[in-house]
């Protein structure tokens, strides 16, 4: 529960399994102490064979989830017209069967209304030393949004929240919603995953 000043890159390594990583592509020095997560689920139809697996591994991820507070955690789902808050500091409860029906699946994808819905939601209960992620599922198609692309970036940025994107596409690489999940990565700090690697992994 205090800040270290002096740690250097040298000082750190990573293990995972049988592999030791003390290279880093980064290190810097943040005032950040606090983490505050929002997993954006797609639920409209063209993601749906996928949806119930992902907010099943998103739901184990939580169960897991060792020193990250229950109120630091939220997952929404979107489609049609505005993203559904499933759980906003209380998502334990989402281990439960009856939060599949509630959730459903289908429909038009309203992609940058929900981004900047959800930007705006981490913004507006973080504090300038809190860190803000948004771990987006989804194709990277809109079909019904309100909001521009960039609208959506800008709002994140305004928030200071970083997008780590999850392409949930079965198409090449160079397809119009890749392209968009990589942008939206880009432009804020996070990074894109295909989905093969899994929600839980990168989470």
């Amino acid at each position: 529960n205090r800040i270290v000043a002096t740690i250097q890159p040298s000082d750190l390594a990573s293990v995972d399994q049988d592999r030791v990583i003390r290279d880093f592509r980064s290190f810097t020095r943040s005032d950040y102490t606090r983490l505050n997560i929002a997993v954006l689920l797609d639920a409209s139809e063209s993601v749906s064979p996928r949806f119930r697996q992902e907010l099943l591994n998103v739901i184990q991820l939580i169960a897991q989830s060792n020193g990250v507070p229950v109120e630091s955690l939220s997952v929404i789902a979107f489609r049609d017209m505005k993203p559904t808050i499933l759980c906003d500091g209380n998502c334990l409860e989402l281990r439960t069967e009856s939060q599949f029906s509630s959730s459903g699946s289908g429909g038009q994808t309203p992609l940058y209304d929900s981004i900047a819905f959800a930007s705006t939601m981490l913004g507006r209960k973080s504090d300038e030393h809190t860190r803000r992620i948004l771990v987006l599922l989804s194709d990277g198609i809109d079909t019904i949004s309100l909001k521009s692309f960039g609208e959506a970036i800008k709002t994140a940025i305004d928030n200071d929240v970083a997008i780590y994107t999850i392409d949930a596409s079965k198409r090449l690489h160079s397809a119009p919603g890749t392209l968009v999940l990589c942008s939206l990565a880009l432009n804020t700090g996070g990074e894109y995953f295909p989905i093969e690697v899994g929600t839980e992994k990168v989470l």
